[in-house]
């Protein structure tokens, strides 16, 4: 597991909005970390590794998309509001 995963894992653990249900996390065998969100047909998943990451949203409406985590944050925090029902 690499000190970058951890240190961005820390960082958007600090971001999870109050009130969001609590994600289920995992850790891959290639030392990537990972926050999994999925409620009301929409779904959630945030990957940290040795490169930094990437999130990957799937909703409801079909709205779909993969994106690096530094590259769309606003984009990846709203998700995260929306998976929750915030």
């Amino acid at each position: 597991m690499s000190d970058l995963a951890k240190l961005k894992c820390l960082e958007w653990i600090a971001r999870i909005p109050v009130g969001a249900p609590k994600p289920f996390f995992t850790i891959g065998d290639d030392g990537a970390l990972g926050f999994e969100w999925e409620a009301s047909g929409n779904y959630l998943f945030i990957q940290f590794d040795s490169r930094g990451g990437e999130a990957y949203f799937e909703g409801a409406n079909g709205d779909q998309w993969e994106t690096p985590l530094g590259a769309a944050e606003s984009k990846i925090t709203a998700a995260l509001r929306v998976v929750a029902g915030l």
